[in-house]
Protein backbone atom coordinates (compact mmCIF):
# COMPACT_ATOMS: atom_id res chain seq x y z
CA UNK A 1 0.00 0.00 0.00
CA UNK A 2 1.28 3.31 -1.14
CA UNK A 3 1.39 6.48 1.29
CA UNK A 4 -0.73 9.26 0.01
CA UNK A 5 -1.26 12.93 1.14
CA UNK A 6 -5.03 13.48 1.84
CA UNK A 7 -6.89 15.92 3.81
CA UNK A 8 -9.75 15.48 6.55
CA UNK A 9 -13.64 16.65 6.76
CA UNK A 10 -12.45 17.29 10.23
CA UNK A 11 -10.29 20.74 8.67
CA UNK A 12 -13.26 22.18 7.78
CA UNK A 13 -15.59 20.97 10.58
CA UNK A 14 -17.58 18.75 8.28
CA UNK A 15 -19.31 22.28 7.04
CA UNK A 16 -21.32 21.33 3.74
CA UNK A 17 -20.80 24.92 2.36
CA UNK A 18 -16.96 24.48 2.52
CA UNK A 19 -16.51 20.85 0.87
CA UNK A 20 -15.21 22.70 -2.23
CA UNK A 21 -11.76 23.61 -0.07
CA UNK A 22 -11.09 19.52 0.16
CA UNK A 23 -10.74 19.02 -3.38
CA UNK A 24 -7.29 20.79 -4.29
CA UNK A 25 -5.15 19.98 -6.60
CA UNK A 26 -2.33 18.86 -4.71
CA UNK A 27 -4.10 16.12 -2.80
CA UNK A 28 -5.08 12.38 -3.86
CA UNK A 29 -7.23 10.85 -0.81
CA UNK A 30 -10.01 12.55 1.25
CA UNK A 31 -10.81 11.35 4.49
CA UNK A 32 -14.12 12.43 5.72
CA UNK A 33 -16.71 10.13 8.15
CA UNK A 34 -19.25 13.37 9.17
CA UNK A 35 -21.90 14.99 6.88
CA UNK A 36 -24.91 17.44 8.15
CA UNK A 37 -27.52 15.18 6.86
CA UNK A 38 -28.18 12.74 3.39
CA UNK A 39 -28.03 15.76 0.88
CA UNK A 40 -24.73 16.91 2.25
CA UNK A 41 -23.69 13.20 2.14
CA UNK A 42 -24.86 13.26 -1.74
CA UNK A 43 -23.57 16.90 -2.77
CA UNK A 44 -19.95 15.47 -1.42
CA UNK A 45 -20.38 12.30 -3.80
CA UNK A 46 -21.16 14.57 -6.52
CA UNK A 47 -17.84 17.05 -5.85
CA UNK A 48 -16.23 13.17 -6.01
CA UNK A 49 -17.45 12.11 -8.78
CA UNK A 50 -16.36 15.58 -10.92
CA UNK A 51 -12.85 15.30 -9.43
CA UNK A 52 -10.14 12.82 -9.81
CA UNK A 53 -9.82 11.80 -5.66
CA UNK A 54 -10.73 8.78 -3.99
CA UNK A 55 -11.96 8.93 -0.47
CA UNK A 56 -12.50 6.89 2.54
CA UNK A 57 -15.06 6.41 5.47
CA UNK A 58 -14.34 7.02 8.87
CA UNK A 59 -16.30 5.04 11.53
CA UNK A 60 -19.16 5.48 12.55
CA UNK A 61 -20.50 6.95 9.77
CA UNK A 62 -22.55 10.16 11.10
CA UNK A 63 -25.60 11.50 8.73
Amino acid sequence: MSNKISLSGSVILSDTSKFEELFLKETTHIEIGEFENENAFHHFLHLLKASDKNFGLHSPLLV
